[in-house]
């Protein structure tokens, strides 16, 4: 999923779509802006809650899930700076996205290939 936060709202809590996935998914605020990783994806929290799972705890699903969300435009600003609202950073953004999409395509084509040589069972496929 790819957050295009364009537009005059520059609060996380202004976009009601992602209150459910910060109670699946948290994530760090600082001044309304989420705290995302270098390639614009929904980072871990630094700070874990009682009860709460830390990054390395999490199940894998939420571990996937998080370097496949990402964030260009107003939610970006931590990352990108102040041209995260204008082209310039939305092309900065833009860039960082397609870059990680890459490679997480890459390393699921290589784990895929991994899989299919360790397949030796016997069936049509091996």
């Amino acid at each position: 999923m790819i957050w295009l936060a364009t537009g005059a709202q520059n609060h996380i809590d202004h976009y009601s779509a992602l209150s459910h996935l910060r109670q699946v998914l948290p994530v760090d605020v600082v001044n309304g802006f989420p705290v995302l990783n270098t390639d614009l994806s929904w980072r871990a929290p630094t700070t874990v809650e009682e009860g709460e799972e830390s990054g390395d705890d999490e199940p894998t699903w939420k571990q996937v899930a998080r370097k496949r969300i990402w964030f260009t435009g107003a939610l970006a600003a931590l990352q990108l700076g102040p041209d995260a609202l204008n082209l310039i950073g939305a092309r900065h953004g833009s860039v960082r996205v397609a870059r990680a999409i890459r490679q997480d395509i890459a390393q699921s084509k290589a784990a895929a290939s991994l899989k299919e040589d360790d397949h030796d069972c016997g069936c049509f496929h091996c």
